[in-house]
């Protein structure tokens, strides 16, 4: 996700909650890989990937994800 800094300077108290929301649900979603999928299969699968797919792709994501929920830039660049 990404913001302006004229956004945040505005609105610091949405960027907090939104940030902090955002955190407990990667939390929430790294903790429950395989209820992550079923959802996303059930609700928001439009590129219709397999069960397996999508469990395989959520544990490629992870070691790119920082302690505070950000993705790694650098992990990412050196892949």
């Amino acid at each position: 996700m990404f913001t302006s800094e004229d956004f945040v300077k505005k609105h610091p108290v949405i960027v907090k909650n939104f940030v902090k929301a955002t955190q407990k649900g990667w939390e929430y979603a790294k903790t429950h890989i395989d209820e992550t999928v079923k959802t996303i299969l059930r609700k928001y699968n439009t590129q219709h990937f397999s069960y397996e797919k999508l469990k395989d792709e959520a544990y490629k994501t992870l070691p790119f994800l920082s302690e505070n929920y950000l993705f790694n830039r650098e992990k990412i660049d050196q892949r």
